[in-house]
């Protein structure tokens, strides 16, 4: 995975207003690029421009908790014609806006504010729909307005959009050179993500978020205590953890509540031992979907990479269930698929809004939020619509039945048939679905698979979980690794850092598991049968 629901709030940088669109149009985003590509201009862009903006703001200063800490929050959505809604602002504690459609077709917003906290405070705000967005800032009482341009192109489900929910006026909870500076530290995160291994500093980044974010702390280890076991003691089934200090690993367990980013499992083929995965060709791996390798090579390339591994064995019921002929002849039945980028997101979001992320001390006054999802998304399917194709747009169009609509089509759909656009990613994946995928590059219709996802169906292929409903394309990190199918032990065998799994075979398999559950951190609390 190398673009995330977060990946589109990367893009908050800029001295004055900011135009989201030209800066993705400014990505020069070729057809031929892959998505590990795209993220590696996404964030060279960032953070030349973030650094270009510090240069000349020494001033700013990144908050105690920067990660992340630059998502706007919801405050009202102005509808043309509508009421006049009201909001508190984090400077002026009074503010109403009103929406009117002019002559020439644009539509005047008109925010009043008032009661400010200081003489010196300001409110830094986004305008957003499906079709754009605007900034501006309110830094004294009184009225202020700003024109709304409605695109030349714009279709009967943009429309619909703008007349239904309106202008979101979502406000940053930061000013601009401390959301910049924040913005930074972020991108830093990811400096390894394009690297062949993970360098130390980067790494420890990577250890701050664990541990002040998803709360899950590393420590150090010596790599000389790394003892992969010998291939005969490994058997088909067992699971092998990953983390990867690379910004995207760490993101990835925040949001699952997981304290692996990468999950693989082995399977004896033809009397040789391979390690087997759902990953992608990048910097640091030289192969592409659903693949082997032999372990020993496996383990090579995973020390080469900057991993920490830990060997997690079926405990003897399970591997008594385990039929290796099945698995095998699944794993060859989907080998050199592509990876599951089309549905990677919704195997995470169960719920209305409690699997979006937020940012500590509070975990509450800086979240990641739907709106903000469904307008960025919009914007991308409009402007790079390679992404959207790949990550979003098919995995929602199987959910309502359709296919090749577009991203704020899907919204109007959705609503024609009585369901909200916010819960869309929350219908559950199944996993008899298929997709228009790639095979070795070429074309092809097959299962859409992330790591964790392909690693459930290698044991459900098995037989472990017998004849159970389950959705393997619900399960995260987590879920896998916390099911109580393994031994009451682990070991770790690669890395420089401690990796422990949280939840640790706590969970016995049953129906439907993991298709409601909530991730929100620090805590993750969960219902038992979510």
């Amino acid at each position: 995975m190398k673009l995330t629901t977060v990946v589109s709030a990367l893009t908050y940088a800029g001295a004055s207003a900011f135009d989201l669109t030209k800066f993705f149009q400014d990505l020069n985003v070729q057809p031929s690029d892959s998505i590990v590509d795209i993220g590696l201009k996404l964030l060279t862009s960032t953070r030349q421009n973030a650094e270009e903006y510090l240069a000349v703001h020494p001033e700013a200063i990144a908050s105690e908790h920067p990660y992340f800490n630059f998502m706007p929050m919801l405050r009202a959505n102005v509808i043309p014609e509508g009421s006049t809604v009201s909001w508190s602002g984090k400077c002026f504690s009074e503010n109403t806006a009103v929406a009117k459609t002019q002559s020439d077709g644009t539509v005047q917003v008109t925010v009043s504010s008032s009661s400010p906290i200081s003489e010196s405070c300001s409110d830094l705000y986004w305008a957003l729909t499906v079709t754009g967005h605007q900034e501006f800032e309110v830094k004294v009482s009184g009225d202020s307005s700003f024109s709304w341009t409605i695109p030349a192109d714009v279709t009967t489900s943009e429309s619909w959009d703008l007349a239904t929910k309106g202008i979101r006026i979502m406000e940053f909870m930061t000013d601009r050179s401390t959301s910049i500076a924040n913005l930074l530290e972020t991108a830093l995160l990811f400096v390894s993500e394009f690297t062949k291994n993970v360098d130390p500093k980067t790494a420890e980044r990577n250890v701050d978020f664990m541990a002040t974010y998803p709360q899950f702390k590393m420590e150090k280890r010596d790599p000389l205590s790394n003892l992969p076991p010998p291939a005969e003691k490994v058997h088909s089934g067992d699971f092998f953890g990953v983390i990867r200090l690379d910004g995207l690993d760490p993101m990835l367990a925040w949001a699952m509540g997981s304290t692996t980013g990468h999950t693989t499992v082995a399977l004896w083929i033809d009397g040789e031992l391979y390690i087997c995965e759902s990953t992608v060709t990048d910097s640091y791996w030289p192969t592409n979907g659903i693949q082997k390798t032999p372990y020993k090579t496996w383990l090579k390339q995973a020390e080469e990479a900057g991993y920490n591994v830990v060997h997690v064995p079926l405990n003897r019921q399970a591997r008594a269930s385990f039929n290796t002929t099945s698995a095998v002849n699944f794993f060859k039945e989907n080998e050199g698929l592509d990876y599951g980028y089309i549905n990677m997101l919704w195997g995470w979001v169960d719920t209305i809004k409690d699997n979006y992320p937020c940012v500590p001390d509070d975990y509450s006054s800086v979240c990641l939020q739907f709106e903000l999802v469904e307008t960025l998304f919009a914007i991308i399917d409009r402007t790079i619509p390679q992404i959207s194709d790949l990550m979003w747009n098919p995995a929602w169009n199987k959910r309502l039945g359709t296919s090749d609509l577009s991203t704020a089509d899907i919204y109007y759909e959705a609503n024609n048939q009585g369901i909200e656009s916010r819960v869309i990613p929350t219908i559950v994946e199944q996993d008899d679905w298929v997709y228009n995928t790639t095979r070795y590059g070429e074309p092809a219709v097959g299962k859409s698979m992330v790591c964790c996802v392909f690693v459930c169906n290698v044991w459900k292929a098995a037989g472990v979980f017998g004849d159970m409903p389950l959705n393997c394309a619900e399960m995260t990190n987590v879920d896998d690794y916390s099911l109580t199918i393994f031994e009451d032990t682990y070991s770790q065998i690669i890395g420089r850092w401690t990796l422990n799994l949280n939840k640790y075979g706590t969970k016995t398999p049953y129906a439907h598991m993991a298709e409601t559950c909530a991730s929100l951190a620090p805590n993750y609390e969960q219902d038992p049968k979510c």
